[in-house]
C-alpha cells in the first residue's frame, strides 16, 4: 500500500513548525491549498515547507549579516577619512573652489589683455602686432603657470588667524615690490 500525504491546517502547521498562525499566513500566502472543506483549507507539508522555511524576505533581517555589513560600512568610511588626511583623496568643495579660482584667474587675465596692449599696438605694422600680442599672451599664460593655486588654497583654509593675515599681506608687499623693480 502507498503512502499518502497527510494534509495540515494553519493550525497545525502552525503548531508543527511552532510559529505564529500570522506569521505562517503571510508565508504560505502564494501556496494553494490542496483542499478546501467549508472555511478549512488544507496543505500539503510538501508544498507549503519550502515556504514557511524561507527567510530571505526583506522583513526577516539577519543579525550577522546587517552587523557585517555596518562593519564594512564603518571601515570604507575610515579607509577615507585616512585617504583624505594622506592627501591621496580631495574633497569635492576644494576641487570646485580650486577651478573657480583657476578659471577666474584666467578669465582676468585675458579680459585685461585688450587694456595693457591696446597702448603700444599704435602705429605698428601688422607683424610687429602680432609679435607684441603672442608676447602678451605668453607673458599672461606664463603669469598664470607660474601662479602657485596650492598656496591660495593654504592661505583659504588658514585665513582664520590674525598672524596668516599678516604672512598673507606681506606677501602681497613683497610680490608688488619685486615687480616694480
Amino acid at each position: 500500500m502507498a503512502l499518502q500525504a497527510q494534509k495540515w491546517t494553519i493550525s497545525g502547521l502552525a503548531t508543527e513548525f511552532g510559529i505564529s498562525h500570522r506569521v505562517l499566513g503571510k508565508r504560505i500566502e502564494d501556496c494553494l491549498p490542496c483542499e478546501i472543506k467549508g472555511r478549512s483549507k488544507f496543505y500539503k507539508i510538501a508544498e507549503v515547507a519550502p515556504a514557511i522555511l524561507k527567510m530571505d524576505k526583506p522583513d526577516d533581517l539577519d543579525l550577522t549579516q546587517e552587523r557585517a555589513r555596518l562593519a564594512k560600512a564603518q571601515a570604507d568610511k575610515t579607509e577615507l577619512q585616512l585617504e583624505v588626511e594622506n592627501g591621496n583623496l580631495l574633497l569635492v568643495d576644494e576641487v570646485e573652489s580650486t577651478w573657480a579660482d583657476i578659471v577666474t584667474a584666467i578669465r582676468a587675465k585675458l579680459l585685461s589683455l585688450p587694456t595693457r596692449i591696446s597702448p603700444q599696438l599704435i602705429d605698428l605694422t601688422q607683424p610687429e602686432m602680432e609679435s607684441v600680442l603672442q608676447e602678451q599672451i605668453y607673458e599672461a599664460l606664463e603669469e598664470l603657470a607660474n601662479s602657485d593655486l596650492s598656496e591660495n588654497e593654504k592661505t583659504k583654509s588658514t585665513k582664520k588667524t590674525p598672524r596668516n593675515r599678516k604672512k598673507k599681506s606681506g606677501k602681497v608687499q613683497a610680490t608688488t615690490e619685486s615687480k616694480s623693480k
